[in-house]
């Protein structure tokens, strides 16, 4: 009788071994499940900072204008869109004529949109950035005649803005 529960004691220590070893098997894979999850996890991560560094690098290259439509005339520009990133230009020859007066009405629902107005030279002679919907005009000196640009600049800007102009 000894020789059985001999027996039992020692199948009963073998089958808590065996469970033992089963047990930390279990948790040893999980830690390697949860490795490899992690390592993947990181990679994801340098992917994609990688590709929001390009594109926040090359960014400043692209040009976008989604549902934009308007007109542009000899004094006026006026143009509305969905997303504007970008700019466009208008270049003026002026030969005589001390002041530029230009009339604005900007609508901006989202982003931001700049104008300026430079000589050619390279010289700003007045810039404005629009957060917010503005009306109004600006009288801006000349001190001679020349070629100067009206630049109009959004940055991912929703609205449109309508631009007139003359010289005196």
């Amino acid at each position: 009788m000894a020789g059985i529960g001999g027996e039992a004691v020692k199948r009963s220590e073998n089958l808590r071994e065996l469970t033992s070893y089963s047990i930390l098997n279990s948790i040893q894979a999980n830690r390697s499940v949860r490795d490899g999850q992690e390592k993947v996890l990181f990679l994801v991560f340098i992917i994609l900072a990688a590709i929001s560094i390009c594109i926040g690098v090359l960014g400043g290259f692209w040009e976008i204008k989604l549902g934009w439509s308007g007109f542009e005339e000899v004094d006026r520009i006026h143009y509305g869109y969905l997303l504007f990133t970008g700019s466009i230009s208008k270049q003026l020859v002026i030969e005589n004529g001390n002041l530029l007066t230009i009339y604005y009405d900007i609508k901006v629902d989202r982003g931001s949109l700049t104008i300026s107005v430079i000589r050619i030279s390279g010289r700003a002679l007045w810039e404005q950035k629009f957060n917010q919907d503005s009306f109004g005009s600006v009288k801006i000196g000349l001190n001679d005649g020349g070629v100067y640009s009206i630049i109009i600049k959004g940055e991912g800007t929703k609205g449109e803005f309508d631009l007139r102009w003359e010289v005196s």
